[in-house]
């Protein structure tokens, strides 16, 4: 009887192993995977930067938590959607340092099915819809998305009849215009221009120069906050006004990793990573 029941206990612990160690792999596939995909928007991204200098810009932005609140060059002053993250106040003199944008929480299906909006209204989202459509502008990053796997591109987080279709919020379809201010009885769209996925089905991000605010990571607990740039990670000033882009931080891409959730860092995976 003693030898069975250390039988078993050997066997549970193997299987623990394995289960740990299969465990591993998958999630360093994931990550490798969206590595790849972010590869991909980087190069559309330098493509459009060797032709424009990336001097142009879209008619407007979005800022903050979901849902975004829009910015208009036209009404509300100029924008720099590349660098800054907060346009705010960019119409006192002098012109203010550019500000990170706020990191959307979380952004998986299952949370967007229960009543989280990030997935599709937050400002990271629409930005970066924002971004793919003047990247799609160059033919060969038109090319390059035609080609890309359905399973790499964003669905229509309303295509679920059991989510009300006002839930789309501005994001645009294949049967409308971006942005578009209701998307009514749009459900049935492709998401146009597309967003890209990471390897857990969660849309990846545009981040500006200025960086990504609001990031928690679990060895500083949950009060302290950082801010991503390309360049480093830095705690978040009181004032956010005190922040400034450092000269060399370039615009990147960013996922949530496994949890959905931007503002929890600590399984976040950003394009300029090796």
């Amino acid at each position: 009887m003693i030898e069975i029941l250390v039988a078993m206990a050997i066997l549970v612990i193997l299987i623990s192993i394995v289960a740990f160690t299969v465990s591993g792999v998958i999630s360093g596939a994931n990550k490798k995977g969206t590595a790849v995909r972010m590869q991909s928007m980087t190069a559309m991204l330098t493509e459009l930067e060797t032709a424009t200098k990336l001097t142009k810009q879209p008619a407007k932005m979005y800022r903050g938590q979901a849902p975004g609140i829009m910015h208009e060059a036209a009404t509300n002053g100029p924008f720099d959607i590349w660098r800054d993250g907060d346009p705010s106040d960019n119409t006192t003199v002098p012109a203010p340092a550019a500000k990170p944008a706020v990191a959307p929480g979380r952004v998986d299906e299952d949370s967007f099915k229960g009543g989280i909006d990030d997935r599709a209204r937050s400002a990271g989202v629409l930005n970066t819809q924002l971004v793919m459509g003047l990247l799609v502008g160059m033919p060969v990053n038109r090319a390059a998305v035609d080609k890309t796997s359905s399973s790499a591109l964003m669905t229509n987080p309303v295509a679920d009849k059991s989510i009300p279709e006002a839930r789309l919020g501005p994001l645009g379809t294949s049967l409308t215009t971006v942005p578009n201010p209701t998307n009514a009885n749009d459900r049935t769209g492709a998401l146009r221009p597309a967003i890209f996925v990471d390897a857990w089905n969660n849309p990846i991000i545009f981040v500006p120069a200025a960086g990504l605010r609001g990031i928690k990571f679990n060895e500083h607990g949950p009060t302290e906050l950082h801010i991503i740039n390309s360049t480093a990670a830095v705690s978040e000033e009181a004032d956010i006004a005190d922040y400034r882009t450092p000269g060399t931080a370039r615009p990147f891409f960013a996922s949530a990793g496994p949890d959905g959730d931007f503002s929890t860092g600590d399984d976040n995976v950003y394009s300029f990573e090796d």
